[in-house]
């Protein structure tokens, strides 16, 4: 009688220790589950904005809603001006320059928009119309006049297209130079100075080919009774 409790006494225990180790395994299995989900949660990209996704971007840079109806339509210079810079950082310079010249038709003196419109006819190499823009520029803001001009010049400079450089005259003055830069950029937004051996050279930037060399060779003989020389750009 007391061997047989005592086997049921031992079995009940052996019954405990399993089931308790039965249920602790269940709990771990279960924080782990919880824990797996959890990361698989966080780790879900998130939604894109709606305004971002480029889904609900036109090709010309504007935010459309479901239907493709534009949600922003300008109305005032600042508009303008915004959109033409969408239209620039996407490469689109022909639009850029329209909503730029918008701008300024509507606020004449619009000093940032006149440089950027400058530099878009510069994108599309219409150097005679950023050239305009540069003259206008210089009424309303001489220093960002200076900025375009530098500007230009480093595009010249840069450009794979610029084949030939054209030198307008050597001094010794300087000012004799400055002067001479300065009647040239009337109608050559890419003149500059070049100090060198001694002489202070006036050099044209930017010239893709002889026959506008030609042209420009031309112009300035008449203007100035100098004879002008290509160099090579690079």
């Amino acid at each position: 009688m007391r061997t047989m409790r005592k086997k049921i006494v031992l079995s009940m225990c052996f019954l405990s220790i399993a089931l308790s180790l039965l249920t602790s395994q269940w709990v771990n299995s279960a924080q782990h589950a919880v824990k797996y989900n959890v990361a698989l949660i966080v780790s879900k990209p998130a939604n894109l904005d709606p305004e971002i996704n480029q889904k609900n971007i036109t090709n010309k840079g504007y935010p459309v809603d479901e239907e493709g109806t534009e949600t922003l339509k300008p109305d005032d210079e600042g508009d303008y001006f915004n959109r033409g810079v969408v239209h620039d950082r996407g490469g689109l310079h022909k639009e850029a320059i329209e909503s730029y010249k918008q701008a300024v038709m509507i606020k004449p003196d619009y000093a940032e928009a006149h440089y950027n419109l400058a530099v878009s006819y510069l994108m599309s190499n219409d150097n005679s119309s950023a050239h305009g823009e540069y003259m206008l520029l210089k009424k309303i803001d001489a220093q960002m006049a200076d900025n375009l001009y530098k500007k230009a010049a480093q595009m010249a400079l840069s450009g794979m297209d610029s084949n030939y450089i054209m030198q307008a005259g050597a001094f010794r003055n300087l000012e004799y130079a400055n002067d001479m830069v300065e009647k040239i950029k009337v109608n050559y937004l890419n003149a500059y100075i070049e100090q060198e051996n001694g002489f202070n050279k006036v050099r044209i930037l930017g010239i893709k080919n002889k026959g506008e060399a030609d042209l420009i060779i031309k112009d300035i003989n008449n203007k100035f009774k100098v004879d002008p020389f290509l160099l090579p750009a690079h």
